[in-house]
């Protein structure tokens, strides 16, 4: 089959996980025999003119789409060239279908330009937002996810739940002895996720504020994109008593485990998104503890599968308690661990496997 990908961003232009992860299936696709093309964003500098450039890597077909930025709110005029030339690209390779891996960063316009020239449907949902016109096939990665998805969702568009895919092995990387906070004299927490708001960091300092748990180390994994935002947060940590505050900047997947190998709990700050939801996998794989924001209004179980605790961004005291539990309540971290390192992650053989099912299902079903 013909398959293009949709992804905000791609390597090597993006060493972002979620951009990893779409190379990794592409990677799959082509080596289980399928013809993939994939379209994304060219960062930097635009051209004068919009453009496209197609580009082969590993037996994939990259078309760059360079001269705008797609955001679901306020469409440009670079949003809406950017959309013509994504049409062009469908128009050049021809897909039997189209899998958007990001709808939150995405063209709205993209399912319908799928369905104008025939090609069946599908894109991923992580979070809660509105599904666009034209979807027909919707990947959840948890069977609670798709459950809300179903209730919030007009008739028409068929649920999967395929779990993500991390690109470490989890029997690897969360093997390995772990200390207590009691035993070692400090709560060790990491952050993911990149520097520049909003990336819900000041909930974190003001929780480990209000919490006062003594020492305190928090690492934030990320890209530093925002300067002058790491200032404010290292000035507002030297406030805190007791905490020591690290910007470790950008990160390869495969670096996690050791990153990972002492810390008591992995907080994912920023909303629910396909970074976050990648990030959230990664730290799963490590056996970490993982800690996400949660939807606005909305409960535990729509937002979040179940080896996931979360809290809400907008309460500090919420944060602070669950971060007080963990350093001081040594059965209740021992559940957390056990619980992460029970989580279903897949190997991207295994995610791609389960993507081409879903696939056969949308081609099947036919127009």
């Amino acid at each position: 089959m013909r398959v293009l990908l949709v992804a905000p961003s791609y390597p090597p232009e993006s060493t972002r996980p979620a951009a990893r992860v779409a190379e990794a299936l592409a990677t799959e696709l082509v080596g289980a025999g399928e013809t993939v093309a994939v379209a994304t964003r060219r960062p930097g500098p635009a051209p004068p003119t919009p453009r496209t450039y197609i580009e082969g890597r590993e037996g994939v077909s990259v078309h760059w789409l360079a001269g705008g930025g797609w955001r679901l709110a306020r469409p440009s005029a670079p949003d809406r060239e950017l959309d013509r030339l994504f049409e062009a690209s469908v128009a050049d390779f021809r897909p039997d279908l189209v899998h958007v891996l990001d709808l939150e960063e995405g063209s709205p316009e993209a399912m319908s330009v799928a369905r104008r020239w025939g090609a069946r449907t599908v894109a991923d949902v992580e979070g809660l937002q509105p599904l666009p016109a034209g979807l027909e096939h919707a990947i959840y990665p948890s069977a609670e996810a798709a459950a809300h998805g179903a209730r919030a969702t007009a008739g028409g568009v068929q649920a999967h739940v395929v779990p993500g895919c991390a690109l470490l092995d989890p029997a690897v990387a969360s093997v390995g002895p772990k200390m207590t906070p009691e035993e070692r004299g400090s709560l060790q927490v990491a952050a993911i996720g990149e520097v520049e708001p909003p990336d819900g960091l000041e909930a974190v300092l003001d929780s480990l504020r209000l919490a006062g748990l003594g020492r305190v180390e928090l690492t934030v994994l990320g890209r530093v994109v925002d300067d002058r935002r790491a200032r404010s947060l290292r000035v507002a940590a030297e406030a805190i008593p007791g905490l020591r505050l690290g910007l470790f900047g950008s990160f390869e997947p495969r670096e996690l485990a050791g990153l990972l190998a002492d810390v008591d709990c992995v907080l994912v700050p920023s909303e629910p998104s396909r970074s976050a939801s990648v990030d959230t996998l990664h730290a799963l794989a490590c056996g970490a503890p993982v800690a996400g924001a949660r939807v606005d209004g909305l409960p535990d179980s729509a937002t979040s599968p179940s080896d996931v605790l979360s809290f809400d961004p907008r309460s500090p005291a919420e944060l602070a308690g669950l971060l007080g539990r963990i350093g001081t309540d040594r059965v209740f971290l021992e559940e957390l661990r056990a619980a992460a390192r029970g989580a279903r992650v897949l190997r991207p053989t295994e995610h791609a496997r389960a993507v081409r099912e879903v696939y056969t299902r949308a081609l099947a079903a036919g127009p």
